[in-house]
């Protein structure tokens, strides 16, 4: 009595097992890499927080997005830190999974800082290059200045955690990347990610790029300006001299 064995059926039942990113020297060259960019982006951005709190010269509005940004990036490199410690134990968590979802939420909240900040830089650079000075003071007041850097912060803490409230989700330890991030727990969490990481974040991309290419062309246009006045030639001055006035 022969025995046949299906090929399709050991394929099958192979291409269904979990993916799991269980090689432990793949982890480690992965949290290597995470704690290089997470030790240069913390001394470089500590630098740009230094630097503007210790001088007054440069405590410009412009500035306080940029100090703004270099805080959200500092955030992100101390929070990855705990997925570093994550990638390397061998027997699950090495800390607690509240602390665990605490860092996956600073992630998030962060890079999402961070992509509003550079927003809020280009569309700063736009006004200040394109539009008279008066008007780029009557916007950037300190008032407004402070209530765009609360909204840099608060509206990805709000997309951050609104997937919790809608039961889309949640920010846990995942087993399956041995990292703290999102887990999907409705069949709609997948949508909401596409619509936050695949519409809204790269809207503000294009936003930055038109800003940018604005204030290329208006800078382009003023040079030329300028070059032609340089090289548009001078009339020549001709000086006539007052009649003689003839004495008595």
């Amino acid at each position: 009595m022969e025995v046949h064995t299906d090929a399709s059926v050991v394929l099958n039942s192979t291409d269904s097992l979990p993916f799991e990113f269980s090689q432990f020297s793949h982890r480690v060259i992965v949290a290597t890499m995470i704690l290089i960019v997470s030790l240069v982006g913390t001394f470089g951005n500590s630098l740009v927080i230094l630097a503007v709190l210790l001088s007054m010269k440069i405590r410009t509005a412009t500035n306080a997005f940029v100090v703004n940004l270099a805080t959200a990036d500092l955030l992100a490199c101390l929070a990855v830190l705990f997925d570093a410690a994550a990638l390397l134990a061998k027997d699950g968590l090495p800390f607690s999974e509240l602390l665990c979802s605490v860092c996956a939420v600073v992630e998030n909240v962060s890079i999402g800082c961070s992509i509003l900040s550079l927003a809020s830089i280009a569309f700063n650079r736009l006004l200040l290059v394109t539009r008279p000075a008066i008007i780029y003071r009557k916007v950037y007041t300190p008032k407004n200045i402070a209530m765009l850097l609360a909204l840099t912060w608060l509206i990805p803490l709000f997309l951050t955690l609104l997937p919790s409230f809608l039961n889309l989700g949640d920010f846990k330890y995942d087993p399956k990347y041995h990292m703290c991030g999102s887990s999907a727990s409705h069949p709609r969490s997948k949508a909401f990610r596409i619509l936050v990481a695949g519409v809204l974040y790269p809207s503000l991309l294009v936003s930055i790029i038109v800003c940018y290419v604005l204030i290329w062309r208006h800078l382009r246009r003023h040079t030329k300006m300028i070059s032609y006045t340089r090289e548009e030639p001078l009339e020549p001055i001709t000086y006539t001299a007052p009649p003689l006035r003839q004495l008595p």
